[in-house]
């Protein structure tokens, strides 16, 4: 019964830690560096934010004290508008609702521009 609460525990800890404000981020590889306050998400990423915004990727830092998630590899994002961007590197700035493209990239707007 006591591993069943710790389990339960444990999973109520993460997953608010992941929400991290109002983004939920998934993976299939998570890695917590408790020291420099980071995040490392790889393998099938996909990160949510609250106004229904997606960005799917191989690799994810989040930087938990400054909310900056660094972005790398098959980068695919939808925005709720329904524009595209995809791209191989990229930050997003959950503060100041920021995402930014570092190197090639494409972009197609809702009405296929």
């Amino acid at each position: 019964m006591r591993n069943k609460f710790f389990i339960i525990l444990l999973f109520i800890n993460l997953k608010s830690f992941l929400l991290a404000n109002e983004l939920d981020i998934k993976a299939k590889n998570i890695t917590i560096d408790k020291n420099n306050k980071v995040t490392i998400f790889e393998k099938d990423v996909e990160v949510r934010d609250q106004f229904g915004n997606l960005i799917k990727a191989d690799y994810v830092k989040f930087n938990k004290e400054l909310n900056i998630l660094q972005i790398k590899g098959n980068i695919d994002s939808k925005d709720s508008a329904g524009n595209i961007f995809k791209g191989n590197k990229a930050t997003y700035d959950n503060n100041k609702q920021i995402f930014k493209s570092l190197g090639a990239s494409s972009f197609q707007t809702s009405k296929g521009h």
